[in-house]
């Protein structure tokens, strides 16, 4: 999927790789939301020293660990730091996270 062609909105531009897109991300959701209901006791006494683990965005938090994994098995939220730490779990990979500076038009 990395080398797959892409359209302006970075979408496959094949039907049948846009499907397989989509089901490859359900599946990862899925598996994410399992090791995160796996490990929710001990991410909940983590979030009172980290209340990072709480944050949806900016100014919004979720009440509990419990939510946040309810809601996170939504397909229309997003993911947030927890989420990706339980991904680099699953894949055994680091990621290095970049956030697109506007006033500087660049990833930092």
């Amino acid at each position: 999927m990395q080398v797959a062609e892409r359209n302006a909105q970075h979408l496959c531009i094949g039907q049948d790789e846009q499907l397989f897109e989509l089901a490859m991300a359900e599946k990862l959701r899925h598996d994410v939301v399992s090791v995160l209901k796996l490990y929710q006791e001990t991410i909940s006494s983590m979030s009172q020293s980290l209340p990072l683990i709480l944050d949806a965005a900016v100014g919004e938090h979720y009440d509990s660990v419990s939510q946040r994994i309810e809601k996170m098995s939504a397909f229309t939220e997003y993911d947030g730091f927890l989420e990706i730490l339980a991904m680099s779990f699953l894949l055994q990979k680091q990621f290095q996270i970049f956030f697109h500076n506007e006033s500087l038009n660049k990833y930092e």
